[in-house]
Order: C-alpha cells, then sequence, then structure tokens
C-alpha cells in the first residue's frame, strides 16, 4: 500500500505502516538512509522485496530490520554500479564483513 510510505519527490525516507512484509511501492525509484529505522514495526519486518524499477538504495536504508529474514532486490548494493556489497543496505559504508542476523535468503533479480 503506497499510503504507507512517505515519499518525497521518488524517493521513500519512511514507513508508517503495520505490514511485516513489504513490497515497496513503483511510484518511488530510491530509498534514504534510515527509511525504516525509526518506524513502529522494525523489529517485526520479516520481508522486504524492492522493485526492479529502483535505481538507488541509500546507505543504511534498511538498518533496523532485526527480524528481516528475506530482502529481495534488483541489484546489491547503492545502485547498479556503486557501492555494489550488500552490507551497504544495511549501514556499513565500506566493504566488510558483517553479520546480518536472521537473513536466511537474499534473491538478486534483473
Amino acid at each position: 500500500n503506497a499510503g504507507d510510505y512517505v515519499i518525497e519527490g521518488n524517493t521513500i525516507v519512511a514507513y508508517v505502516g503495520k505490514n511485516t512484509d513489504l513490497i515497496l511501492p513503483y511510484g518511488a525509484t530510491s530509498v534514504a538512509a534510515g527509511a525504516f529505522e525509526k518506524c513502529a514495526v522494525a523489529d517485526k519486518i520479516l520481508s522486504v522485496t524492492v522493485p526492479n524499477t529502483y535505481k538507488k538504495i541509500q546507505c543504511g536504508a534498511f538498518k533496523g530490520l532485526t527480524a528481516l529474514e528475506k530482502l529481495s532486490v534488483p541489484f546489491i548494493g547503492e545502485s547498479r554500479i556503486s557501492n555494489r556489497f550488500l552490507a551497504f543496505a544495511f549501514g556499513a559504508k565500506t566493504y566488510t564483513i558483517i553479520r546480518l542476523r536472521g537473513i536466511r535468503t537474499v534473491n538478486l533479480y534483473t
């Protein structure tokens, strides 16, 4: 439901819904840093699907999603050409080994 997201321009800046299995709305093309960190259900969100129409996922966009088990994305990192490592979306600014607790599945599609 697009009404569950605060969208500025083409960027999701916050999630205000209560669902725990999310498909990001097609009206946006990027996800801001910390977009989910302060939402009421951050510790309950189980899955996030990012449509292939998205162009950018800022550093830390999915930070705070401690229950996340499944992430489906059209690219790994900030965009299809920069910061191409999974931890970037969770807040790591350099390529580093971090443990993404709970994530069981990462689907990368084109």
